[in-house]
């Protein structure tokens, strides 16, 4: 009777090891698990994060563009602002004759 107590013991003994041992794998796996999600949920905002980054970056690239094929169109009409006339007339036109006032004064000197 002795015997049989001492193997059932040891039998259970055996049986707690061997779920103590699953327990802990179970854990492992699911700290694994746990922190595989993790550095996922991590690269994931960093690859929104780059995402958004080269929408600004492409954004300020567009504004730029535009900004510049703004310029462009103003110096073909003449004057590099549309909110004020140009300081002097586009190069294209003869320059126009000084008054008359000037002129006699100047001839009036020499």
């Amino acid at each position: 009777m002795r015997y049989i107590k001492g193997r059932v013991k040891e039998r259970r003994k055996k049986e707690r090891k061997k779920e103590r041992k699953k327990e802990r794998k179970r854990e492992r796996e699911r700290g694994e698990r746990e922190r595989r999600e993790r550095e996922g949920e991590e690269r994931e905002r960093e690859r929104e994060r780059e995402r958004g980054e080269r929408e600004e970056k492409r954004e300020r690239e567009r504004e730029r563009e535009i900004e510049r094929e703004r310029r462009e169109r103003e110096r073909e009409r003449g004057w590099a602002s549309p909110s004020r006339p140009p300081a002097r007339p586009p190069a294209s036109h003869p320059p126009a004759s000084p008054p008359a006032r000037v002129l006699s004064n100047t001839c009036m000197n020499s």
